[in-house]
């Protein structure tokens, strides 16, 4: 972050979403946003897959020996195990929403805060994802944390 009279350079992402702006984040510099881009298609493709529960948008997710860690104790190896563990604990399309946070990138290693808000039972999540991405925007490995909130 500059102090004040510090001069930064910065890169404004824009989404839109029929004809308006859908989204907006800020990057430090133009590298940040062209790095963050595979991030976002990525996080896209995750939503686009939790709304359809289609097999094969859940597969496109990840790498064939993708890791995905719904839960600390919980392990899904690969697209045939990650697909059938996602469809036994799937949403109901349109259930929820999801904002989402660009934290921190450690290497290959993306940070994303989200949350998570469930129509019907209004009732949020709090998240955290860690998401392994490989040269192909696939994901070698997602573990997510995540905590009830109370009822609003």
């Amino acid at each position: 972050m500059a102090s004040p009279g510090q001069e930064v350079e910065a890169t404004d992402v824009f989404r839109f979403r029929e004809g308006r702006i859908g989204r907006m984040r800020a990057y430090e510099a133009s590298e940040e946003a062209f790095a963050a881009a595979p991030l976002r298609r990525w996080i896209d493709a995750y939503v686009e897959a939790w709304e359809s529960n289609g097999p094969e948008a859940i597969a496109a997710l990840f790498t064939p020996d993708g890791v995905y860690r719904p839960q600390p104790w919980e392990i899904w190896s690969g697209r045939e195990e990650i697909v059938a563990g996602w469809l036994e604990h799937a949403d109901k399309p349109g259930a929820a929403g999801l904002q989402w946070w660009h934290l921190a990138r450690d290497g290959e290693v993306w940070i994303i805060e989200a949350r998570t808000a469930y129509r019907k039972r209004k009732r949020d999540h709090a998240n955290l994802w860690l998401i392994k991405l490989d040269d192909e925007g696939r994901a070698r490995g997602f573990a997510e944390w995540w905590k009830r909130l109370p009822k609003t």
